[in-house]
């Protein structure tokens, strides 16, 4: 069409019409102009796209992260609800003066340790690098970072942090006074003297203390397991959205 318009064009020239040749010059830069306004918007038409695509996969790579993390968080909470009714048996031995059983020494095993979650951060890190911006929806943008930024973070520099501190200044120095580690599978721990153990008030107040922090680790796992179940819920939805 074009070489028509060229050809036409200079036949005009020619004939010395010169108002029908601009007006032909305009109806092809018009065109040249369509044909450029076209290609752009294929080109954003593309490059949406791709984006929506990048930010779908993404999605679904965060959505599989938080259910690892939230799976981390449910056995966190389980194992501290375990090490608590451990703790409250030795608790009940000393208080109630009770005769002294084997079974106690896995329950004493529990002072030493607590579980520490191992939380997947590298599709976080992913969106972070591809930029925040690439999620649409924005209550969904800001409920995924407050989920690593806030949630996990309380965890893991908040109850991990205290639990290291008070180990390291408390239980363990305690622990190497009184008790001797059996390597055994699961491991159990026996006292040096458990009689002179049951008398000893700091032994009930540590076991207290490891009742008290490990209720805490419970209540903020099970609020922390509610908020990422919520942002999994809301994952869901976006993903079946842009899916369509």
């Amino acid at each position: 069409m074009l070489k028509a318009f060229r050809r036409y064009r200079q036949k005009l020239i020619r004939e010395n019409r010169t108002t029908q040749y601009l007006l032909y010059a305009i109806g092809e830069i018009m065109l040249v102009v369509i044909g450029i306004l076209i290609a752009v918007q294929i080109n954003n038409w593309n490059e949406e796209r791709r984006l929506k695509n990048v930010e779908l996969q993404t999605l679904i790579e965060i959505r599989s992260s938080l259910a690892t993390n939230l799976a981390e968080v449910q056995t966190m909470s389980k194992v501290h609800e375990a090490q608590v009714a451990q703790f409250n048996v030795l608790i009940d031995h000393v208080e109630q003066n009770l005769v002294y059983h084997d079974s106690l020494e896995s329950a004493m095993a529990q002072i030493f340790g607590w579980y520490t979650p191992l939380f997947d951060y590298a599709p976080y890190e992913t969106l972070k690098a591809r930029g925040i911006e690439l999620i649409s929806n924005d209550t969904i943008k800001k409920n995924i970072v407050a989920v690593y930024e806030k949630v996990i973070f309380r965890i893991t520099n908040g109850l991990e942090r205290f639990e290291s501190g008070n180990s390291t200044a408390v239980v363990l120095p305690y622990f190497a006074k009184n008790f001797e580690l059996d390597q055994a599978i699961p491991p159990k721990v026996k006292a040096n003297d458990y009689e002179a153990l049951r008398k000893d008030k700091e032994y009930k107040n540590v076991l207290k203390l490891l009742v008290g922090v490990r209720t805490f680790g419970i209540q903020l796992c099970k609020g922390s397991g509610q908020g990422i179940e919520a942002v999994i819920t809301q994952l869901d939805k976006e993903i079946a959205k842009l899916e369509d």
